[in-house]
């Protein structure tokens, strides 16, 4: 009885906060119990297994809401008392925690009401004590993270997103024993997807290598790569092949080379595209090769080496600390993306734009810098352009340096933190009056927008001036875009 009320008031304290939690979302989350709660103190038993509660954490209570989302939807053409999936069960106390189980009796369940409201009712039975944790079984953010930055300033271009969970790609629960022994089928049966790719053998393929190998390269070939973190060295050179993770916190593509351990920069990069038509969504590239040392001149480390044209990213993560995305050369597109580093974490001499995207700058000393364009002479096309997006960190940052003797850089709509240095610019030791730099800022926000110390070789651009980068036709992306094999991208900014 006395672990009976406990369950109750453990689940009814949950549903609270959540109700709390979401209610700038219009969500209303209610405990319905089943058995009416004594109102008397709980017992030292009851209290005892009270400590080892904690509340639902924000990166908890994302995934539950995505979860909610979906099935409010799906709730309009079904029956009510749809179960809950058991990977959201799990945020509650499910498989792996507590013992409860999706066929134990009282276990959480979702009724819908008039206009979409929704309440829980039930609970299931703790059977033994765990220590406390969080019961989001999601790796750990990396050093310097955030996974729901504050909201972002409103801009004539209109809102954003933050990078998401999709909670329909979550793949069955580790007790799932069924899906666990399945033989690896002979070809893909999920509709839209040419090859699964999965670390515990149910897909055709164990490591996302193989998989890319077996693409034909004249059509769209799209991989699924279940969750988990794959430790291997990537090299797409077919076309057309779309990596599809099962969400950006959930899959991960890793490895730790180093300029040092491998003689360049460029062969450092953990994944590496050089075929064209290549797209990407809800997946992270990282290079796991620890933070360099400020003194060291061969510490960089790729996490991904795009040269490819025409590439799409959407809700993906890049990580890493010096040089983590290099856009060597082609047409590229980042929309809802997250990037982290150091020191030139966005470089090359490719023509990229990156829109509704989070930049962060894990700096610990002497500053860090956010791009290193490669532009070559002022007639070269190429450039970075960066539009509502959001520059943040632990350590002062300048927004760029020039590589090229031409660099060409553009934030405009922007969110720059007190993280910005308010020079804004770094000449890297260079006579830039002699030289034909392009960095323009435009309408950005922020206690690092302000210009009143920026230095004069940079630009803040009138409308004609800004125009040509406030739309993807800089790099010509109503061409392409639409093509590139993933839904979530249509070329409309």
């Amino acid at each position: 009885m006395a672990l009976s009320r406990l369950r109750m008031w453990v689940i009814t304290a949950t549903a609270v906060w959540l109700a709390l939690a979401m209610d700038s979302k219009s969500w209303r989350v209610s405990a319905q119990a089943t058995a009416v709660v004594s109102a008397s103190p709980l017992t030292a038993e009851e209290a005892g297994l009270a400590s080892a509660y904690s509340p639902p954490s924000p990166d908890e209570v994302n995934l539950f809401e995505s979860w909610l989302a979906q099935w409010s939807i799906q709730a309009r053409s079904r029956s009510p008392s749809a179960p809950v999936p058991p990977e959201v069960l799990a945020l509650f106390g499910g498989p792996g925690d507590t013992g409860v189980t999706s066929g134990t009796p009282g276990v959480v369940a979702v009724e819908g009401g008039a206009g979409g409201q929704v309440a829980m009712t039930g609970g299931g039975r703790r059977r033994r004590r765990r220590r406390r944790r969080s019961l989001l079984t999601v790796e750990p953010a990396l050093d310097g993270d955030q996974l729901h930055a504050p909201p972002h300033p409103s801009s004539p271009l209109g809102g954003r997103r933050e990078l998401q969970q999709p909670a329909s790609s979550l793949s069955p629960a580790p007790g799932n024993t069924a899906s666990r022994n399945a033989r690896p089928p002979s070809s893909s049966s999920i509709p839209g997807v040419d090859a699964v790719v999965a670390k515990d053998g149910s897909g055709q393929f164990t490591t996302v290598q193989a998989a890319v190998n077996n693409a034909p390269g004249n059509k769209r070939y799209v991989v699924l790569v279940k969750r988990g973190t794959y430790v291997e060295k990537v090299v797409v050179s077919k076309a057309y092949v779309t990596l599809r993770g099962e969400g950006p916190y959930l899959t991960k593509l890793t490895y730790s080379d180093t300029n040092a351990a491998t003689g360049s920069t460029p062969a450092s990069a953990s994944v590496s595209v050089t075929g064209n038509f290549f797209s990407a969504e809800d997946i992270e590239f990282a290079n796991g090769a620890p933070r360099p040392d400020t003194s060291s001149r061969n510490g960089q480390a790729v996490a991904i080496r795009i040269e490819g044209d025409q590439a799409a990213f959407y809700n993906c993560r890049f990580t890493g600390y010096q040089d983590t995305l290099l856009s060597l050369r082609g047409r590229h597109y980042f929309k809802n993306c997250y990037v982290r580093g150091s020191v030139d974490f966005i470089f090359g001499d490719g023509t990229a734009m990156f829109l509704d995207s989070d930049l962060y700058a894990d700096v610990i000393d002497k500053g860090g810098y956010l791009t290193a364009q490669l532009r070559g002479t002022a007639t070269s096309t190429t450039g970075f352009v960066f539009l509502r997006c959001k520059v943040n960190g632990n350590g002062l940052v300048y927004l760029g340096r020039p590589w090229g003797n031409a660099a060409r850089t553009v934030f405009a709509y922007t969110y720059l933190s007190e993280m910005v240095q308010p020079k804004g610019w770094n000449d890297w030791g260079k006579d830039v009056k002699k030289l034909t730099v392009f960095y323009g800022e435009y309408k950005n926000t922020g206690p690092g927008a302000a210009t009143g110390r920026r230095v004069n070789w940079s630009r803040q651009l009138t409308d004609a001036q800004a125009k040509p980068f406030l739309t993807v036709d800089f790099i010509n992306g109503m061409s392409w875009i639409p093509q590139c094999g993933l839904k979530g991208l249509t070329g409309k900014v």
